[in-house]
């Protein structure tokens, strides 16, 4: 998880947002990466999707 720099998420309804960041924090324990947050409607009925970037040291 050290390695994530950017983190983008969408949800299907802002109201989702409070939950998803109490799950979000227990995944960083030694800060957190850039991230966005938008609100839209997602395929298939999902609530949550989620796109991370990150960067391996040569």
């Amino acid at each position: 998880m050290d390695s994530i720099v950017k983190v983008t998420v969408w949800l299907s309804d802002m109201k989702h947002f409070a939950e998803f960041n109490q799950v979000y924090a227990t995944y960083f324990k030694h800060g957190y990466p850039a991230r966005s947050a938008i609100s839209c409607e997602l395929v298939m009925g999902l609530d949550v999707e989620v796109e991370v970037q990150a960067m391996i040291k040569k």
